[in-house]
């Protein structure tokens, strides 16, 4: 997301709307919205991608497109920019009624009839209010909405009889408690009539006699939802057409021209009649009402609409729409199979593409070999190789399951088998258990650490590594934070990450899942609360104990991890027996919990001084962490001979000779070595130099260095806590 909002922040709205719908996928551009709307305050560019979104010809079920088009209307009128808001109050209507119809329709339509009011085109917003209550005089929520907008545009009198009546129905019964709101509205609406500038007058008299006559209509019971809604006059003569035009009847419909259009829409997309027989004359309703919307579009923008329009022709219905691809009108089947294929489009709006067309199978079963044939030829060409159509073949799969085409299981197997399938969608044991074949057997997982979906970042693949500990650079974070340049990720893993696709190694960024599986079974939890309003949850994952906070310091500054033992690298390449550089190479391993690595450095360094009795007590006290008690022993005894031996500098000396006796005690009772992980120090930030020599110093944990007074002391507690419970 954080890409997304990057992509746009600095883009005018003029570049934004230019962009291709498409490219980016809806949901990702919400946060664009919202970077717009909360952060920047820029509600022209946020609307930009709104309607960069309503264009696209993606449809997911994660986005509220109706709240996009009720947003971008409502900006467009606050704007008053009336053309642009009265094209998408079009639009809202045609969504509405192809995707969710019936649903709302009411208020699309006075959302309409408001923008015309707005506009000063009284005469369309009043009789398009008409149309409503004729409809449904017992809508209780159009009356509120008169009062309202009636009264804004200077028809005060027209509001007090709208108000009248809906405060009648509200006495009979008032559900939604809106008694008291509509007498305040009467008020207010008597007070401005009173004052003078009522604007009544401007309407024309043919309209306002309607009105008044749909406002005196009995309310009656109120209407369900799922009431079939009848066409009222004349759109009703549209359904007795059948195959021929009437151009009596297209007169009288062109006569009320705009106030007809939201009817017209809604017959359009009218599925009860686009599955009547043939035979039916109101099966042929449709088609007349598309081609009245067409004569219209001269009188009305319907330019959101236009594409649809124009390809609208014969069985449009069936061979066009799609639930899962396209906000209004829809694609052909060949138009379909180029969005799937185009690389250049955003992944979920190809995947729309692949659902749309295997809906369109089970409406056209005819077309099963063709899709079939095309989905195995997007399994198999040299593009499904790419690291960028990993993510897509694994929707691929997953819609051909839900397709049961199961002679594409060979082409599925290869795919999985040449590792080209994004496994955190689908994996191929899921295939097996879907289509009731034999079970696979599931790789072993350990449970001593954490299975993190890291992103190679030389050739961009996702892929699961496990690890035991994570340490988390702060230095890193802070340059982050501060919009600054990194050379590595924050988190660096306790052992090599190397891309089994490229062979990188230690070249990877922490993915989302990553970062979720981090957060741990209570993060999870805390970041979904903050996801409905909750508290947002830690940033540094403190929950978490195999996440360590830590500094990293080499070379005597700041310097990420990962960058220093690259330069330690390219150092011993340039003296390779300097015992100094391979033992702090390898105490910066440790650091890391690279345990076996570090082993290597320090057997090397031991091998390059062997009288150093500093190396020889790292090299112990990191063989003794790595379970290789003999090295570990034979050190340890190796420093102690060495002080002995040397009678200069004695107090350096004794401090490595005392550490190297707890050693061997520790060893002895098979205890961790004096020198401490990092890990198992659960407190505030470490302070990491890797330039420093790490001896360590003497353990202070009772349990390492507990002396035989100390034990008897605790055995005399013991005995006095007996006699006091005697």
């Amino acid at each position: 997301m954080k890409e997304t909002v990057q992509h746009f922040k600095t883009m005018s709205r003029e570049q934004i709307l230019a962009t291709r719908p498409g490219t980016w996928g809806d949901y990702e551009l919400l946060s664009v919205i919202q970077h717009f709307d909360q952060e920047q305050r820029d509600q022209d560019r946020a609307m930009a991608i709104a309607e960069l979104i309503l264009r696209s010809p993606g449809h997911s079920e994660a986005v509220d497109y109706g709240e996009l088009y009720f947003e971008v209307i409502e900006h467009y009128k606050w704007k008053r920019d009336f053309p642009a808001a009265l094209r998408w109050a079009y639009a809202t209507i045609a969504y509405g009624e192809q995707h969710w119809p019936g649903m709302n329709r009411f208020n699309h339509w006075r959302d309409l009839a408001e923008v015309y009011l707005r506009a000063g085109d009284f005469d369309t917003g009043l009789a398009m209010f008409t149309r409503v209550l004729r409809a449904d005089p017992s809508d209780i929520w159009t009356y509120n909405i008169l009062g309202f907008e009636l009264s804004d545009a200077g028809l005060h009198q027209l509001a007090i009889e709208a108000l009248d009546k809906g405060l009648y129905i509200v006495a009979q019964h008032d559900p939604e408690r809106l008694q008291e709101q509509l007498a305040n509205q009467r008020r207010q609406a008597a007070e401005k009539l009173s004052a003078g500038g009522d604007r009544t007058d401007e309407v024309r008299a043919e309209v306002l006699t309607e009105f008044r006559t749909a406002l005196s209509l009995s309310p009656g019971k109120p209407r369900h939802e799922d009431e079939p809604m009848p066409y009222l006059p004349p759109m009703d003569r549209l359904l007795a057409l059948g195959v021929e035009r009437d151009d009596a009847v297209y007169e009288k419909i062109m006569d009320q021209g705009l106030v007809l259009i939201p009817e017209l829409i809604r017959m359009a997309f009218d599925n009860d009649l686009h599955i009547r027989p043939a035979d039916d004359p109101a099966h042929h309703a449709p088609a007349h009402a598309v081609a009245l919307l067409r004569s219209l579009r001269e009188r009305a923008d319907l330019d959101e609409l236009s594409l649809w329009l124009s390809r609208a022709d014969g069985d449009w219905y069936t061979l066009l729409l799609s639930e899962h691809c396209g906000k209004i009108g829809g694609y052909t089947t060949d138009e379909l199979e180029a969005l799937a294929a185009d690389m250049s489009y955003n992944v979920y709006v190809r995947e729309s593409a692949v659902n749309a067309l295997i809906e369109r199978v089970t409406r056209q079963p005819a077309l099963r070999g063709r899709v079939v044939e095309f989905l195995h030829m997007l399994l198999n060409r040299p593009e499904a190789k790419e690291a960028s159509e990993e993510v897509f073949i694994g929707f691929l799969i997953g819609d051909i399951l839900d397709l049961d085409a199961r002679e594409l299981y060979p082409a599925i197997r290869r795919a999985f088998d040449e590792d080209r399938v994004d496994t955190s969608i689908i994996g191929l044991d899921d295939v097996h258990e879907q289509w009731g074949m034999e079970r696979l057997p599931r790789p072993k997982r350990r449970k001593d650490g954490m299975y993190l979906r890291l992103r190679c970042k030389v050739c961009n693949r996702d892929r699961e590594h496990f690890v035991q500990h994570v340490l988390v650079d702060v230095l890193t974070l802070e340059r982050i934070e501060k919009g600054k340049p990194v050379s590595h990720d924050p988190y660096i893993m306790d052992r090599e990450i190397v891309c089994p696709k490229c062979g990188a190694v230690d070249r990877y960024e922490m993915t989302p899942q990553g970062h979720m599986a981090l957060l741990g079974p209570k993060g999870i939890s805390a970041a979904v609360r903050s996801l409905f309003g909750g508290e947002k949850p830690s940033v540094d994952i403190r929950g978490n104990p195999r996440v360590h906070y830590f500094k990293s310091y080499a070379f005597g500054r700041p310097m990420h991890p990962l960058a220093a033992l690259d330069e330690y690298r390219r150092r011993i390449a340039a003296h390779p027996k300097d015992a100094k550089l391979h033992l702090r190479m390898g105490n910066l391993l440790r650091t890391l919990g690279r345990h076996t690595d570090a082993l290597a450095e320090h057997r090397q360094a031991h091998a390059l001084d062997a009288d150093n009795a500093e190396i020889a007590l790292t090299l112990a006290m990191t063989a003794h962490d790595c379970g290789d008690s003999k090295t570990a022993q034979a050190m340890y005894e190796h420093v102690l001979e060495l002080a002995s031996r040397k009678k200069w500098f004695r107090g350096k000396l004794d401090n490595l000779a005392h550490v190297a006796r707890e050693g061997l005690t520790l060893l002895k009772h098979k205890k961790s070595s004096p020198w401490a992980s990092p890990f198992e120090d659960k407190g505030a930030v470490k302070m990491t130099d890797h330039d420093q020599a790490r001896p360590a110093p003497v353990s202070k944990s009772p349990a390492r260095s507990s002396s035989k007074r100390s034990k008897k002391r605790s055995r005399k507690r013991k005995k006095r806590s007996k006699r006091r419970k005697r």
